[in-house]
């Protein structure tokens, strides 16, 4: 996302919300560093920036989602969970619903 930049006084910038969600940027707050005028130190401001930019993204994709993860990232993740548990049980020869039922209750510590 395009972050948008929160400006102060003297258009010093301190720090910057998210361009879909206006969300604000993770900055931890605003150390003075012995300042009379609190000012954000730059890592601050560039920590905010790079926050508000994963802001509204996939965390898989990196394409712009409300979703954490995205629809086609979800779907995939299913796919590959089905096809993996298909494959356990295929390699544990487990064919009929009632070996399944008998293995989950031996080996599944839960």
């Amino acid at each position: 996302m395009r972050p948008v930049p929160l400006r102060g006084p003297g258009k010093v910038v301190y720090g910057y919300a998210c361009g879909r969600c206006r969300a604000l940027g993770l900055h931890g707050g605003f150390a003075t560093g012995g300042r009379k005028t609190p000012r954000p130190f730059k890592w601050q401001v560039e920590n905010s920036r790079r926050a508000a930019e994963r802001c509204c993204t996939c965390n898989e994709c990196h394409r712009e989602s409300a979703a954490f993860p995205c629809r086609p990232c979800q779907r995939f993740r299913d796919w590959t969970n089905a096809w993996y548990t298909i494959g356990l049980l295929v390699s544990e020869k487990i064919d009929t619903q009632r070996k399944y039922e008998q293995w989950i209750d031996e080996d599944m510590p839960f």
